[in-house]
């Protein structure tokens, strides 16, 4: 599936769900009191998306989409459809996007500093997942179940097959699948490739202001002699030698951006709230740190991960887009 195809199956999707949702209903889609006018915004886009894409109502039916759910998946499914279409209309760090994230996730995040017990024991998580308001649906969703009302939802393109749904999530410039046969094995490809378009931004973005040395001006004493440990033990080894950077996990990456300077001089622009980017990062570190290997993935941090890829990817994508079109009205 072309990349410009699998957005206009995934936009058709939870355009058309949110059209068959009653006007009094609309609302409660979000978590918070939004202004009428934002709500009315994202009404009316997924009206219009609806209206004008016969082709892809038909293309949707082929890909074996629109088989319905039931019961508290269905409401899950309009759940993500709200954050779907808050995040293409008004961005994903919108107050519309965060509400409708908020409303499926509640006052949870998954972070590297949970007790060790609950990566052990699913009465614990459920009891977690309960006590912070996660959405229903996916605190009762198998891994399956949650592919399904990804895909359903249209937070991401995907299929129906025999074997089951598929998710294709874009990751900067890579489509990953995540497969209802291999969930957790795709998902956790899916956070490695993240994990490497966010090397390819920093090293541009940063190499961009200050140039080819940037590293060793903009990366800290202690992280850049990990860095260097890491990487000399590799060469002993045998392998060939790379970029420092690339020795560095996912945590290390969230250091660099979030360090004073670089986050006010560089990130800021782009990733625009900097509580908000580390909860973000501190949801996917705890899924890619090395010890994480027993963590069993469950519906709730499945659900989780895509959201936060598909936001933070829009936002590199973005690249400061909306700082720049302000500075032009000026």
């Amino acid at each position: 599936m072309s990349d410009l195809l699998a957005l206009s199956v995934r936009t058709n999707q939870w355009a058309s769900i949110l059209t068959d949702v009653s006007v009094p209903s609309f609302a409660g889609l979000y978590s918070s009191q939004l202004e009428v006018a934002r709500i009315n915004e994202i009404r009316d886009a997924a009206l219009a998306i609806s209206q004008s894409s016969g082709a892809s109502v038909h293309l949707s039916a082929s890909l074996g989409l629109h088989s319905g759910l039931f019961g508290e998946f269905e409401t899950t499914r309009l759940k993500l459809s709200a954050f779907a279409g808050a995040g293409d209309i008004h961005g994903y760090v919108a107050p519309s996007a965060l509400s409708a994230y908020q409303n499926l996730f509640g006052e949870w995040r998954t972070r590297p500093d949970l007790p060790e017990r609950f990566w052990r024991d699913p009465q614990m998580r459920r009891r977690m997942y309960e006590d912070a308001d996660v959405d229903t649906g996916l605190v009762q969703a198998e891994l399956s179940m949650a592919l399904d009302v990804v895909v359903e939802s249209g937070l991401t393109a995907g299929l129906r097959s025999k074997s089951g749904a598929i998710a294709i999530v874009s990751v900067g410039r890579v489509s990953m699948s995540i497969r209802s046969s291999d969930t957790r094995v795709d998902a956790y490809q899916a956070l490695g490739t993240f994990e490497e378009e966010l090397r390819d931004f920093i090293t541009r973005k940063l190499a961009q202001k200050f140039g080819q040395k940037w590293f060793k001006q903009r990366v800290n004493g202690n992280l850049g002699g990990k860095a260097t440990e890491i990487r000399e033990a590799a060469l002993r080894r045998g392998e060939g030698q790379t970029p420092l950077i690339n020795y560095l996990d996912l945590g290390d990456l969230n250091a660099i951006i979030l360090a004073g300077n670089n986050w006010s001089e560089v990130f800021e622009s782009v990733f625009i709230n900097r509580e908000e980017l580390n909860h973000d990062m501190q949801k996917l570190i705890a899924s890619r740190r090395p010890t994480a290997h027993y963590r069993k993935l469950d519906g709730v941090r499945l659900v989780e991960a895509i959201c936060v890829i598909e936001r933070l990817t829009s936002q590199m994508n973005d690249d400061g887009a909306w700082l720049k079109a302000l500075e032009d009205d000026e």
